[in-house]
């Protein structure tokens, strides 16, 4: 009868358990969704390639205001460039053009007037 109680213990144990982190994962999930804007339209790939365009170089520019304010972004051309955000998450031509050293492509074409 003990052994009984111990397993009938031991089940509601392990149930219980489980109960607590299937909660937590479907809060935490549900928590993260509700807090993390989606910024692309649901209907993006039904738009035209024109508008595909132009939806994704808006979502790039806002990406580069966020990494300005969150000041990881110091561009030395304006309306600052878009490559460095791509291909390194970070922009410091500002800081490269003042030491002399090389700047990305797209700000060098623009300061040559490109």
């Amino acid at each position: 009868m003990a052994e009984n109680q111990i397993r009938l213990s031991r089940r509601r144990i392990i149930l219980g358990m489980t109960f607590v982190l299937t909660a937590g994962l479907l809060i935490g999930f549900f928590a993260h969704s509700l807090t993390t804007p989606a910024r692309i339209s649901e209907d993006f790939t039904t738009q035209s390639l024109g508008d595909m365009r132009s939806e994704i170089l808006s979502e790039l520019d806002f990406a580069v205001e966020t990494a300005e304010k969150a000041g990881t972004y110091e561009c030395c051309v304006e309306p600052p460039c878009r490559i460095c955000l791509v291909e390194e998450g970070s922009c410091d031509c500002r800081e490269k053009l003042a030491a002399g050293e090389d700047i990305c492509e797209e700000c060098e074409d623009r300061l040559a007037g490109g």
